[in-house]
C-alpha cells in the first residue's frame, strides 16, 4: 500500500472539464505533496514558491 498526502491551494480559479467552455469547475492547484510506503518516510521537495511541509510517516505495525 502506498499513502499520498497533499496540500491545496486556498485560492481558485475556473477551469473545464469539456474545453473551451463547458462543464465548468474550481481549480485548487497543489502546493506540496509527499507518498511513503510501508516501512518508510516520505516528504515533499522543496521549491522556490515552497509554502508548506507535508510528511507521511507509515504508522502499521506487524503484531
Amino acid at each position: 500500500m502506498k499513502v499520498i498526502a497533499a496540500v491545496f491551494n486556498s485560492s481558485s480559479y475556473t477551469g473545464y472539464s469539456n474545453p473551451p467552455s463547458s462543464a465548468p469547475f474550481a481549480v485548487h492547484e497543489v502546493d506540496a505533496t509527499a507518498g511513503a510506503t510501508s516501512g518508510t518516510t516520505g516528504y515533499n521537495v522543496e521549491t522556490e514558491s515552497f509554502t508548506h511541509s507535508v510528511l507521511v510517516e507509515d504508522g502499521s505495525t506487524t503484531w
